[in-house]
């Protein structure tokens, strides 16, 4: 198929190394270095980790899988996408505003705990802000 489109030398990689491959193109990555790679696409989301090396990138572990909720799910696309840190307090009352104030904190907390253990290098947790790293 790639010969039928003139692409000789073609090499299929995985989905979340292309994404890599690109964000590489567009930003200084140093060998050694670990990112993340969300995909939010079909009603799914994917993410999973890859390690820069000195000829491209390695595939490392499997997609995260494990959320006790599709509010703990959506609060990481929400820091995925944003890219940036959010006060807690926020957090609370975009994703459960409906509960009281401190029903709204302890899910929140459920949810970081849920999302610390799945992606602890890639979350940055203080007394007032989380964000990804």
């Amino acid at each position: 198929m790639a010969r039928d489109a003139g692409l000789a030398n073609a090499e299929l990689v995985e989905e979340p190394v292309a994404a890599a491959i690109h964000y590489a193109s567009q930003e200084r990555i140093e060998s050694g270095a670990y990112i993340g790679v969300y995909d939010l696409g079909g009603g799914t989301f994917d993410a999973t980790g890859l390690r820069k090396t000195d000829g491209g990138f390695e595939v490392d572990g499997t997609p995260v899988r494990g959320f006790v909720s599709s509010k703990a799910q959506a609060l990481l696309c929400y820091l995925a996408l944003s890219g940036r840190p959010h006060l807690r307090t926020h957090l609370t009352a975009l994703f459960w505003g409906d509960q009281p104030d401190a029903l709204a904190a302890s899910s929140l907390r459920q949810a970081l705990s849920n999302l610390r253990r799945l992606l602890a290098p890639f979350l940055l947790i203080t007394r007032d802000t989380v964000a990804i790293n």
